[in-house]
């Protein structure tokens, strides 16, 4: 099944842990598949040295992202890690990589994460994934170099217009869905909730925003829980998306709106 709106036909993307359905997305009789970056352009981990890939130890396979904020904290998706039930033993974190499967590098366990209080699983039509943000804190300490560092918080709100760069490790062709070997990166463009709205099936809180692509690719968002950054400050967690409809903006969590919940709960 498909949301049509605006005469788009819309399908919602959603990703958690290693599970491929949710109760939301059950109800509309929608499959949820990866966020992903379909035809995104190959980026240098020198490019993006705060971001994180989060696998299963079992299998070694990536299924979220996110961005080292401090030597000991992450700042991911509350829904990446919701269904792990605080036990987190399985999970691993590597850093300082392009890769997706190399396990070589820099490797963390995870001690505790903190999730929003307010957080909100997709089990709504309306709204989805309200305060999707999540706290990491690694038992290892992250060392800082050119290849793993930390990325400033945003010192400003986002406006209408600005552009911001995505970058994760999702799948890379649909519907295959053949997860992306090495890192990829794609531009966006920021737009204001008046301009969303009409085109997104479900209602907008202020502490979420669009982005949508700048180029005519067949592009859909980054991995959920990766960064959307720009002039080297973290503005938006990816959140959620839709399946490759051409014009359809993709959903973000908004750091600046947590400031005081991230400052409040690092774990150093």
């Amino acid at each position: 099944y498909y949301l049509i709106k605006n005469n788009i036909q819309i399908h919602l993307l959603y990703f958690t842990g290693n599970h491929f359905s949710f109760p939301l997305l059950n109800f509309l009789g929608i499959h949820a598949l990866r966020s992903r970056i379909i035809g995104g352009v190959s980026a240098n981990i020198q490019e993006f040295p705060y971001i994180v890939s989060f696998r299963n130890i079992e299998d070694n396979i990536h299924f979220c992202a996110g961005s080292i904020i401090s030597h000991w904290n992450v700042l991911s998706a509350a829904h990446c890690f919701i269904e792990f039930e605080n036990e987190f033993d399985d999970v691993r974190m590597y850093s300082g990589t392009s890769s997706s499967f190399d396990v070589s590098g820099p490797t963390f366990t995870i001690q505790h994460i903190v999730f929003h209080i307010d957080y909100q699983r997709p089990e709504r039509l309306d709204f989805i994934n309200l305060h999707d943000i999540a706290i990491i804190k690694t038992n290892e300490h992250i060392e800082f170099n050119q290849f793993q560092n930390k990325i400033n918080l945003p010192t400003r709100d986002l406006f209408q217009g600005n552009i911001g760069r995505v970058a994760g490790w999702g799948v890379t062709s649909y519907p295959h869905n053949r997860l992306s070997l090495f890192l990829r990166q794609a531009a966006l463009d920021i737009i204001d909730h008046e301009h969303c709205m009409p085109i997104v099936p479900i209602i907008l809180d202020e502490t979420q925003f669009c982005g949508i692509h700048t180029v005519a690719i067949t592009t859909c968002v980054g991995d959920s829980g990766g960064p959307l950054v720009s002039n080297d400050e973290l503005f938006g967690i990816i959140s959620f998306s839709f399946q490759c409809a051409d014009g359809v903006p993709d959903v973000h969590t908004k750091v600046y709106s947590y400031l005081d919940f991230i400052r409040g709960h690092l774990l150093d």
